[in-house]
C-alpha cells in the first residue's frame, strides 16, 4: 500500500521515470514472496526438495529484482505520513546508517553475503535443522531473501543508486555467481552418499 500510494504521487509527476512497468515489477517481486511463503509450498517445502528450492529461487532469484526494477526507495518514502518520512529520511541521513548502507552496497560485500548464505544453509545440519524447525526455516528464508536484496541491488541500480563500478563489472559479478552456485550441484549430485 506505502509503495502504491508513492508511486500514484510520482507516476503523476515523473512518468518516464515511475511508469507502470515499475508498478507491475514490484507487485509481481511482492507476489513472488507470496508464494514462496504461501502455506502450500511451505508445506510441500517439508516432504518435497523441489518444493524447498523453488522457495529459495523465488526468494533469491526472483523476487529481489523485481522489487529493485520497482525502484521502491522514493515510492516507499513518498507513500509514508509526513511525520513519519521525515523521521525515516533523519534516520537514513545518519553516519552510521549511511556508512553501513555503504558498505552493504559494495558489491563485493553483497557477492560474498549472497554466497555465504547460498553455502551455509546448504550444510546438511543447517538444512535438516530448517526442515526440522519452522523458526529456523523462517531465519533461513530471511537470509535468502536478505542476501538476494543485496545482490541483486548492483545489477539492478534502482533510481536514484549510483554505483562506483563501472556496468561491464556486473557481467564477471553474475558469472562468479554462476560458478559457486553450479559448483554446489556435482557435489549434491555425484555424492557417494544421500546429503
Amino acid at each position: 500500500a506505502l509503495y502504491v500510494r508513492g508511486w500514484s504521487a510520482l507516476s503523476s509527476r515523473r512518468p518516464e521515470r515511475f511508469g507502470s512497468g515499475r508498478l507491475i515489477a514490484f507487485l509481481a517481486g511482492l507476489a513472488s514472496i507470496m508464494i514462496a511463503a504461501s502455506s502450500l509450498l511451505d508445506a510441500l517445502g517439508h516432504r518435497f526438495l523441489q518444493a524447498h528450492m523453488v522457495q529459495h529461487v523465488l526468494l533469491m532469484t526472483v523476487a529481489p529484482p523485481l522489487l529493485w526494477m520497482g525502484a521502491p526507495v522514493a515510492p516507499m518514502l513518498l507513500g509514508l505520513p509526513t511525520p513519519i518520512r521525515r523521521a525515516v529520511a533523519r534516520a537514513l541521513a545518519s553516519r552510521v546508517i549511511r556508512r553501513l548502507t555503504e558498505v552493504l552496497a559494495d558489491p563485493r560485500v553483497s557477492w560474498a553475503l549472497f554466497v555465504a548464505a547460498f553455502w551455509t544453509w546448504h550444510v546438511p545440519a543447517l538444512y535438516d535443522l530448517a526442515l526440522r524447525d519452522d523458526t529456523w526455516h523462517h531465519v533461513e528464508h530471511a537470509c535468502f531473501f536478505a542476501a538476494g536484496m543485496l545482490f541483486w541491488r548492483p545489477v539492478i541500480m534502482p533510481w536514484p543508486a549510483r554505483s562506483s563500478w563501472p556496468r561491464w563489472a556486473m557481467i564477471p559479478y553474475l558469472v562468479l555467481a554462476e560458478i559457486q552456485n553450479g559448483a554446489l550441484a556435482p557435489i549434491l549430485t555425484f555424492s557417494d552418499r544421500v546429503i
